[in-house]
């Protein structure tokens, strides 16, 4: 599934060249940090696997032999799309690396230390912000540059608006449910996955690209509800590489979401079952582990160990397993042809199975 991810995101990749290369005139006009953020954001965007845009590909594949343009033009818009959304998430999180790289704010807070500015770490983030927000408007004119009919175009502007709108709350919700006490429930944990994550990963480029296919509204709903469920698979099994990985294995700081004590589902679990065995010596040991800015490696170690003694890990594979059941059932009542339905079945062992 990787190398197909991979054959379209050179694919993908030459599209945005070509179109940043052809709005350099305008990037350029009245100041110097058109040409510098395009730099940044290409650079940023080409470490990426590319999985929303190569699946706008695959999902118009379905119902076409020949990939359109325009699947290569929204592919390449949600990719930067994706990337707004990553610079800005590391800026919430204070990340430094992201892709085995600095991550675009701390880019820039080095530029400031080393020209001497008088606070290089707010001018890294407010640099950073004001390059996702032209990722965000970079996408958008993307998509008005659509071939296709002006009905779909504002379908598909419409429909891309929509889950963003979604994803932004989902991150508002994410972050005050980790940055304070509220108590969270499995099930507010799962719509944070669901909104943040889920829908816009796989729902959407799903969706689009089955309708830059012509398929019905029965078929673009049926791949909506699998993409979702792959979606969760997909984002607790990024959870469980947040603990299991290494740096360079996942692409961003091991441990970053213990850290930030981010309310995911293995926290959930890890709480709920440290607090029913009722020893108070081990729950206020995780306690000060969760939230820890100056985490180290035997704090990591130690969540390790208790995931996989206190049957945390198998809870999670459980969750995940409930979801692939479901994803089975779907693909039985579908009406995608078998080649079809194979990719399907492609990506949820993909999901599954995956380690970076």
């Amino acid at each position: 599934m990787l190398d197909y991810f991979a054959e379209q995101k050179t694919r993908i990749m030459g599209f945005l060249e070509r179109y940043f290369d052809s709005k350099k005139a305008g990037y350029s006009a009245g100041n110097k940090w058109g040409p510098d953020t395009v730099r940044r954001l290409l650079e940023f965007t080409s470490r990426g696997k590319m999985i929303r845009g190569g699946l706008v590909v695959m999902s118009e594949g379905f119902f076409r032999d020949t990939p359109s343009e325009d699947s290569f033009k929204v592919a390449g818009a949600l990719e930067i799309f994706q990337s707004g959304f990553l610079i800005h998430d590391d800026i919430m999180d204070g990340d430094l690396y992201r892709r085995g790289e600095k991550t675009v704010f701390s880019q820039y807070a080095g530029m400031g230390r080393d020209e001497g500015a008088a606070d290089p770490e707010r001018l890294g983030q407010s640099m950073g912000i004001c390059a996702g927000d032209l990722a965000f408007f970079a996408g958008f004119d993307i998509l008005t540059a659509l071939e296709t009919g002006p009905a779909l175009k504002n379908r598909l502007i419409s429909l891309c608006a929509e889950e963003y709108f979604k994803v932004g709350l989902a991150q508002m919700n994410d972050v005050y449910l980790g940055g304070s006490e509220t108590e969270v429930t499995e099930e507010d944990i799962l719509n944070v996955y669901r909104y943040k994550t889920a829908r816009y990963t796989f729902s959407l480029p799903l969706m689009i690209g089955a309708m830059l296919g012509g398929a019905s509204a029965e078929v673009s709903g049926q791949l909506e509800e699998i993409g979702e469920l792959l979606g969760m698979i997909f984002q607790i099994k990024d959870d469980e590489l947040g603990i299991f990985s290494t740096d360079g294995e996942l692409g961003k700081p091991v441990g970053s979401d213990i850290r930030e004590k981010k309310k995911t589902l293995f926290y959930y679990y890890i709480m709920e079952s440290a607090k029913n065995q009722g020893d108070k010596t081990v729950l206020g040991m995780l306690e000060g582990i969760f939230g820890n800015p100056n985490l180290v490696p035997d704090d990591l170690q130690t969540v390790r160990d208790y995931v996989k003694k206190s049957g945390v890990l198998e809870r999670a594979e459980r969750k995940i397993a409930q979801y692939s059941r479901e994803i089975e059932r779907l693909i039985n009542v579908t009406i995608l042809d078998k080649k079809s339905i194979n990719w399907v079945e492609l990506l949820l062992k993909y999901s599954i199975e995956r380690v970076m």
